[in-house]
Parts: C-alpha cells; sequence; structure tokens
C-alpha cells in the first residue's frame, strides 16, 4: 500500500466532507466525476446534479461530520475509502445525528484523486 496516495485519498475525502458542510457545490464539482452518483441508506441512487440542487433548495443540510474511522485500500489508480461517522443533516426537514458509513470510490486522474460514486449505510 503506498501511503503517500494513501493520504492523498484521505485528503481528498476531507475537502469533500468540509464542502458537503459548507454546501460548495462548485468545491464538490471540482472533487467527484461528472458522473458521480450518491446511493442513500434508502437505497435510492442519485446523481450529483440532483443532490447539489436539494442542497440548495435546503433539502440536504449539514451541520456536522465526526469522523470516526476512515480505511482506504489504494491500487493501480483507484482507491475505496471507508469512512464511519456521526453526521448531524436534516433531511427533507428531519434533523438527526445518522451513524453513517461511507464508501467511495476514487479514481486518478492527472494526478488528483477523484471521487466516482459514494453509497451511505447505517453502521
Amino acid at each position: 500500500m503506498d501511503s503517500v496516495q494513501t493520504r492523498e485519498v484521505e485528503q481528498a475525502f476531507a475537502r469533500f466532507k468540509d464542502a458537503m458542510l459548507t454546501g460548495d457545490a462548485e468545491q464538490l464539482r471540482s472533487l467527484t466525476a461528472p458522473n458521480f452518483t450518491l446511493r442513500h441508506i434508502t437505497g435510492y441512487v442519485q446523481s450529483l446534479g440532483d443532490w447539489l440542487q436539494e442542497m440548495s433548495l435546503g433539502q440536504f443540510i449539514y451541520y456536522g461530520i465526526d469522523v470516526k474511522s476512515v480505511s482506504v485500500t489504494v491500487g493501480d489508480g483507484h482507491a475505496a475509502l471507508v469512512a464511519r461517522t456521526l453526521t448531524d443533516a436534516q433531511v427533507y426537514g428531519s434533523r438527526n445525528v445518522w451513524r453513517l458509513q461511507l464508501e467511495m470510490n476514487y479514481v486518478l486522474e492527472q494526478g488528483r484523486w477523484i471521487a466516482e460514486s459514494a453509497v451511505a449505510s447505517i453502521w
């Protein structure tokens, strides 16, 4: 395992998390592939554009993301990151602290780790 690449993926995730907290759509676009999808805990698969639109409308508001653990597996230009978080969020008007596990797939493009997909589940 390449520890430099592992740190780079962890840093990419940290930027993604920070952009979620600030609702920074441009930053989220720059950190994700154009065909990025997010599978919610309900199983619903949402495109990046739809998710960002719902964030802008206040349907998804993130107040805090406390990362409890992160593991990264890197190999041949791809990486898988699994993060367990306590995520304080308001989703469609209901606020809760969710025990979310995010499984994110990354690809190395022009020297930068870009998120291709994320799957949220409860841990």
